[in-house]
């Protein structure tokens, strides 16, 4: 190949983002390539997803794209929720703009996970 790219993969990578940075590659398949890089953590994701292969065996991009849909899958069913309640608020608040102020729900805390 003339060119070989390095995509890194993250343990809660999605759908969108892989093909994201994956598709920054024009001639992908004409002359390039992509390579992924992930931890230790993320390989033994992918093994589990790919039918409990043993982590010695070589995955594939086809175990790789199938653990990468399933995260897509999981992060659209918990927000589901969230979504349903914005469509909620937005339903019966548009065009009453003084009902469309909420109190913040989600605390500092809640973000940086104890990193405070």
């Amino acid at each position: 190949p003339s060119t070989v790219a390095v995509v890194s993969i993250g343990p809660k990578m999605c759908k969108d983002k892989l093909m994201q940075a994956a598709g920054r590659m024009r001639l992908l398949g004409r002359g390039q390539q992509v390579e992924f890089l992930g931890t230790h953590e993320v390989r033994r994701k992918v093994s589990e997803c790919a039918k409990g292969r043993p982590f010695a065996v070589k995955l594939n991009s086809k175990d790789l794209l199938q653990w990468v849909m399933r995260n897509t899958v999981e992060s659209t069913e918990e927000a589901l929720p969230e979504w349903s309640r914005q469509g909620a608020v937005f339903a019966t608040t548009r065009g009453k703009s003084d009902m469309a102020c909420f109190d913040e729900e989600m605390s500092l805390q809640h973000f940086y996970a104890g990193a405070l």
